[in-house]
C-alpha cells in the first residue's frame, strides 16, 4: 500500500539528476532496516510535502504513524533548523530522517550534481551536513521506540 501511494504521488517527479524521484524514498526505505513499519513510513516520507497525503486512503496508518509523517513534512513557513528540531522529538522520525539525509548526501549522487549544478550541490551538502550532525546524536535512542 505504502509503495503504491509513493509511486502515484511521485509519478511525474524527476530528481535533480534526471531520475524518477520515487527512487529516493525507495532508497530511504532500504536504509531504515527490516521492520515493515519503518520501511512503509520511509517510502511515504515525502508524499505529504510533495503531493498531499490526504489525497490517498491512509486509514491503515495508526495515529502515531501519521504523527511521524507529519514531523517528516517540512512546512516551508518554518526554518530548516526548527523543522529538524521537530523531527528530533520523535525517534522514529529521527531514524527515517537520518536515512533520508544519508541518501541525499550519497557521495556519488553529490559528485554528479556538482557537475550539473555546483551551487545547488554545495547548498545541499551544507544543509544536509547540518541535519546529519543533529540527527546522529539522537538516532541511537530509536532502538526502543514503539513502532
Amino acid at each position: 500500500m505504502c509503495l503504491d501511494i509513493a509511486v502515484k504521488a511521485h509519478e511525474h517527479q524527476i530528481d535533480k539528476l534526471g531520475f524518477p524521484y520515487v527512487l529516493h524514498p525507495i532508497r530511504v526505505a532500504r536504509l531504515v532496516g527490516d521492520h515493515y513499519i519503518l520501511k512503509g513510513l520511509a517510502v511515504l516520507h515525502d508524499v505529504d510535502e510533495d503531493y498531499g497525503l490526504d489525497k490517498f486512503d491512509t486509514s491503515f496508518l495508526k495515529k502515531r504513524h501519521r504523527n511521524v509523517l507529519g514531523l517528516l513534512t517540512h512546512d516551508k513557513k518554518i526554518s530548516y533548523k526548527s523543522y529538524i528540531n521537530g523531527v528530533l522529538s520523535n525517534m522514529i522520525a529521527t531514524k527515517i530522517k537520518k536515512c533520508d539525509v544519508c541518501d541525499n548526501l550519497d557521495p556519488k549522487r553529490i559528485s554528479e550534481l556538482r557537475k550539473i549544478d555546483p551551487d545547488t550541490a554545495s547548498r545541499l551538502v551544507e544543509k544536509y551536513t547540518f541535519a546529519l550532525d543533529k540527527l546522529d546524536h539522537s538516532v541511537e535512542r530509536c532502538k526502543n521506540e514503539k513502532l
